[in-house]
């Protein structure tokens, strides 16, 4: 039951990590194209 929390724990933080690093990417895309206009 324990190891069964924290996977679910571990997969929640992985989760929040690949969200900051999509906003990262796209505000990384947006700078590119706002330098570009």
């Amino acid at each position: 039951m324990k190891s069964v929390k924290r996977f679910i724990f571990k997969k929640k933080k992985l989760n929040k990590l690949n969200l900051i690093n999509i906003e990262y990417n796209q505000n990384k895309a947006f700078e590119k194209i706002s330098s570009k206009i």
